[in-house]
């Protein structure tokens, strides 16, 4: 191969196909010692199994993350306040780590009685970015105005990334707080980073992590604008377990423009549309909990084939599971533990054992059933 179009004599891979064949993706190059094993979050309903290296791909991935943040005015060393799936030990809602200089909030147990503690811890340590996930960001703030707390002026900048941005949004969030809302695509497999700069909502993709494509749905290359097609990527970032023209699941367009007055050369997209819905659980004390923080970066899933969450009343949780041949006892408990150690009591869990677990009309998987009125629960 002389040049990226080259790429299209390779065949896609999709998801079902590393799982085949997993070990012939492995480099020969780096020992077992030196693999970092990982998950994606599940979106299709059974997570990927798969290897990065270790001491190196998550580093990297930093570096290219601060980058990027770096588009809003963040500097390493600005203090980082981060509402996503971190669940705090006892009844602390919050801790500030001064080493990395980020004050970590518990999403699963904010609700409208304690929001102020929030927005206050947010002020007092002075944070001055937030990273967070589009609903999360949302229901702080609708919380936040319910109780007529002012959250003005806190931030300069909301990050946001692994969830689809919903119209209206991104007004919402920069009437309420005076702050850019800046949102980024990634995913776990590190394959494809983009996100938008100083001047624009496009996503600018750096070339430099990996290689971006959009093909339609026979799997031809989509270079022209305004037709939607499905991401597909080929990393740099993962010697041991290098993936090539791995459709990700997720769909966007071209942008007309490619040519941004922030002078990157980079690929541009638009419309971005990944698995993660922004669909909410209701948690006994009226918590709105993402469905994306729940998600199980985890091996608990390992004998796993396909889950599915499915709520019919407030603080109770169904985990529908298709079980493998060598599912055990232990598997259960290990997944009863991982989440029911992140919501801490919002939530009781019943595991459900099935034969199968129904697609949409379109063949889809849902990772979440609500069966609560939408008005409840906030979902979109």
């Amino acid at each position: 191969m002389s040049s990226p179009a080259d790429l299209v004599r390779i065949p896609l891979l999709d998801k079902e196909r590393v799982r085949e064949i997993l070990p012939e993706l492995l480099s020969e190059r780096f020992t077992p010692k030196q693999r970092h094993f990982e998950s994606t979050g599940g979106t299709s309903g059974t997570p990927l199994l798969f290897y990065s290296r270790k001491g190196y791909s998550s580093q990297r991935e930093l570096a290219f993350w601060h980058d990027l943040a770096g588009r809003t005015g963040y500097r390493p060393g600005d203090r980082l306040a981060v509402l996503r799936n971190d669940a705090l030990p006892g009844k602390h809602l919050f801790v500030y780590n001064p080493r990395i200089c980020q004050l970590i909030l518990d999403p699963f147990k904010l609700n409208p009685g304690n929001v102020g503690r929030y927005i206050e811890a947010m002020r007092s340590y002075g944070t001055r970015f937030l990273h967070t996930y589009p609903s999360g960001a949302t229901v702080l703030l609708k919380f936040a105005a319910e109780a007529g707390i002012d959250a003005w002026g806190i931030l300069k900048a909301v990050l946001c990334a692994s969830e689809n941005v919903y119209e209206g949004q991104r007004e919402f969030i920069e009437e309420r707080t005076g702050a850019r809302f800046f949102s980024f695509y990634g995913h776990s497999e590190k394959l494809v980073l983009a996100g938008e700069c100083e001047y624009s909502t496009g996503y600018h993709s750096y070339p430099e992590y990996g290689i971006l494509e959009l093909v339609d749905g026979a799997g031809r290359p989509v270079t022209s604008p305004g037709i939607r097609g499905e991401i597909v990527g080929t990393g740099f970032n993962n010697p041991v377990m290098p993936l090539l023209r791995y459709r990700t699941g997720d769909f966007a367009e071209w942008a007309a423009d490619q040519d941004c007055p922030c002078g990157r050369h980079h690929p541009i997209m638009i419309d971005v549309a990944g698995r993660w819905l922004q669909e909410m659980v209701l948690g006994r004390s009226g918590a709105r909990i993402s469905i994306t923080s729940i998600n199980m970066h985890t091996d608990a899933f390992n004998r796993v084939r396909k889950f599915q969450f499915v709520q019919k009343e407030r603080g109770k949780l169904i985990l529908n599971i298709m079980k493998n041949d060598d599912f055990t006892e232990s598997d259960a408990a290990a997944i009863r533990s991982a989440i029911l150690g992140k919501v801490k009591g919002e939530l009781d869990l019943e595991l459900d054992f099935v034969d199968g677990i129904p697609t949409t009309g379109r063949g889809k998987h849902r990772f979440l059933i609500q069966e609560l009125p939408m008005e409840e629960t906030g979902s979109r």
